[in-house]
């Protein structure tokens, strides 16, 4: 009946449309945490080669000084190799990776290396021929008393290996310009105020 109908439209059980539901406000909103950068720098590997033969021993305190502030500049993800030469090559150092304490060995292995005999790069720069490094430097420190023959091509143009040339006292310029752009060493160098390429500004 018209009146059954309308008690039906009527009655609480009847369906009816939910309202819509309101914007968030400020008030309910999360907050916006930027991400932190997880960015490391590459891991370095670092090859110091010195020239140790007796026409160096002018330069042993430049020299020694220029490699304790490069092993100062590794961090620990970075390894080191020290290797020596005179006519003969000693690898004194190899893939140690650059703890302070290791940093703090390094550093003395280095002080105590001796000056004295002839001069080759050959065997030493050979060590390196068949390697394969990733974000390779080789810091190559002599004063150039060598032939130019004893530059391994190989090495000069390895895409593996960037690298600094210490000139120590500009004696042979052009010897060590077959490896690249010599920085020169002076008796009052001082190797913190440096700008190696390879490591950047420090």
């Amino acid at each position: 009946s018209p009146a059954a109908t309308a008690r039906s439209v009527n009655s609480s059980s009847a369906w009816r449309p939910r309202p819509a539901a309101s914007a968030p406000t400020s008030d309910t909103l999360l907050p916006v945490i930027p991400r932190k950068a997880d960015f490391e720098p590459p891991e370095r590997h670092v090859i110091i080669m010195l020239d140790t033969s007796g026409s160096m021993g002018g330069w042993e305190t430049s020299m020694k000084s220029i490699c304790r502030d490069i092993v100062g500049r590794l961090s620990e993800s970075d390894k080191l190799d020290v290797i020596t030469f005179t006519v003969t090559a000693n690898q004194l150092i190899k893939d140690l990776q650059m703890t302070e304490a290791n940093k703090v060995q390094a550093i003395a292995r280095i002080d105590r290396i001796a000056i004295g005999g002839g001069t080759s790069p050959r065997q030493a720069l050979d060590l390196l021929a068949g390697r394969k490094f990733v974000e390779g430097g080789l810091i190559f420190i002599s004063d150039g008393g060598f032939s130019p023959g004893d530059i391994n091509e190989s090495i000069r143009r390895s895409p593996d290996l960037r690298t600094t040339v210490f000139s120590c006292g500009n004696n042979s310029y052009r010897t060590l310009q077959k490896l690249a752009d010599p920085i020169i060493v002076k008796r009052n160098f001082d190797p913190s105020r440096i700008e190696i390429p390879y490591f950047g500004k420090k």
